[in-house]
């Protein structure tokens, strides 16, 4: 994929209200790129939430909500797309487009479909929200 910046993981501590660290995953689903993600709650929770941020956000916007979810029993996975919050961001701004930020998590998760996943209601949803629209077959997958 090429170069890519990321931001001193101590720049996002101490955010109001936010306490969950970053998981890293990278792979050939991201262009070997770091994807950060908050996953919380049991592993084997009967229920998964999917958090899919639109642009200009990243999962600092469901902060609200994890609490919520993880009361409830859930595992909540809420990913920072590549170029967003926590995850590492391509120098080439080619890297920045619809074909190029389709979510990367339903090839985290191969075989798995989404049964409640939430994306931002912005006025102006990103790119990645409006390629997980278009594609209901190949949705975004956390849920076993």
């Amino acid at each position: 994929m090429g170069e890519a910046l990321v931001a001193p993981i101590e720049r996002f501590d101490a955010l109001p209200g936010f306490p969950w660290p970053a998981h890293a995953w990278a792979g050939a689903a991201s262009g070997g790129l770091t994807l950060a993600r908050v996953d919380e709650g049991p592993a084997d929770a009967a229920r998964v939430v999917l958090c899919l941020h639109g642009n200009p956000t990243w999962s600092y916007l469901y902060r609200h909500m994890i609490p919520v979810f993880l009361a409830d029993g859930a595992r909540v996975v809420a990913p920072d797309l590549i170029g967003f919050g926590r995850s590492a961001k391509p120098v080439d701004e080619a890297a920045h487009g619809f074909a190029r930020t389709s979510c990367p998590t339903a090839r985290m998760h191969p075989g798995r479909r989404c049964r409640a996943g939430l994306s931002s209601g912005s006025a102006r949803p990103g790119a990645a929200n409006a390629s997980w629209r278009s594609e209901p077959r190949t949705r975004c997958s956390a849920s076993r």
